[in-house]
């Protein structure tokens, strides 16, 4: 694939192939010109990774989710470093813009809508919508590969380490937190994950969570209130906390239970010692590059317990029944969870 830049200073109209409604390339933003026709040569330049060094910023454009954009996040850091970028902007969806500016202030979030404006200031700007998506299909090699590989990958950063890649907060202020006790250690718990292909039943949560209440606070967390309960030792945070304050919670937390969605992401950036849930998606391309990994960061995976293997929410091998989530239980995994448990938390 050979990318192309618009080199002018206007924003350019050029029509994707088979539709009549032109598609808007700003100044510098990069695009494959192969799906597109009816477009003047001479406003394009071939676009060479080499230009990225030393520039003054570059943009990155990407819609969605919450964990796809704190892995952009590191990735972001990395990229800059890499080629003596001077800043970074990042554009997205609006409901995202406020709380990601709050925690990392060394990346400017913009809006999406403000691409429409055509500005000559984002620099080389990327969309890789799509691009991350290229682990949803079992026939494409990277369906394995961890996202943050794929992201670094089509910035032509090929090899790195765990340890270059920086997770860390970037505060622009103070966190405000509801009273939490402290008298003895905290394990947050994710009450369900990004959708049915990622969420355990809700009586296999409640049964892990009143285990683990025996001897430890349990928190409970979800955006929506409605998605928690009471019960000794446990601290029902349901839609009680923004995303900067999740953050602030994993801070405090000697454990995080999560299944493969945004409070998963959360905790590598609370460098919280984590057991994630783990059934379509592999270890390696989940947990792996966590800060902890993998003495205090491990994975429970759920389709050994099935018979199937993680195939990436592409359902082929179970035809849509999703069996690697809805047909275990406390019982079957308990042995392996309160062994991980206790691992990491080193009693």
């Amino acid at each position: 694939m050979r990318l192309h830049y618009n080199k002018t200073n206007c924003t350019q109209l050029i029509y994707s192939n088979g539709t009549v409604y032109p598609t808007a390339i700003n100044p510098k933003m990069i695009v494959d010109l192969s799906g597109f026709k009816d477009y003047q040569k001479q406003d394009f330049d071939e676009f060479k990774l080499s230009l990225l060094q030393d520039t003054k910023r570059i943009t990155i454009h990407r819609e969605y989710a919450l964990g796809d954009l704190i892995q952009l996040i590191a990735a972001a850091r990395l990229i800059k470093q890499r080629y003596n970028i001077g800043e970074i902007w990042i554009v997205t969806n609006e409901r995202f813009v406020t709380h990601l500016n709050y925690c990392f202030h060394d990346i400017k979030f913009l809006e999406s809508d403000y691409l429409i404006h055509g500005s000559s200031e984002f620099g080389f700007t990327f969309t890789i919508d799509g691009i991350l998506e290229r682990d949803h299909s079992i026939h494409n090699k990277e369906n394995a590969k961890h996202r943050m590989e794929i992201l670094l990958n089509y910035f032509g950063i090929t090899e790195f380490t765990k340890e270059e890649l920086d997770w860390s907060l970037q505060l622009r202020g103070e966190v405000v937190m509801p009273a939490i006790p402290n008298d003895k250690k905290i394990i947050g718990i994710q009450m369900r994950g990004s959708g049915c292909m990622k969420t355990l039943p809700r009586q296999m949560v409640k049964d892990m969570i009143n285990e683990l209440a025996k001897d430890h606070y349990v928190a409970l967390i979800d955006q929506d209130k409605d998605q928690g309960f009471e019960g000794k030792n446990i601290l029902n945070l349901c839609g009680k906390l923004q995303p900067p304050q999740v953050i602030e919670l994993l801070r405090r937390c000697s454990l995080c239970l999560t299944m493969d969605s945004g409070v998963l992401w959360m905790a590598h950036v609370a460098n919280c010692p984590t057991l994630t849930f783990l059934g379509s998606t592999r270890e390696a391309e989940r947990i792996s590059l966590h800060p902890q990994y993998p003495e205090k960061a491990k994975c429970i995976d759920l389709t050994k317990y099935v018979g199937c293997e993680p195939c990436f929410e592409t359902r082929v091998r179970c035809k849509g029944s999703i069996n690697c989530m809805n047909k275990v239980n406390h019982d079957m995994i308990s042995g392996e969870l309160l062994e991980k448990v206790k691992q990491i938390l080193g009693e």
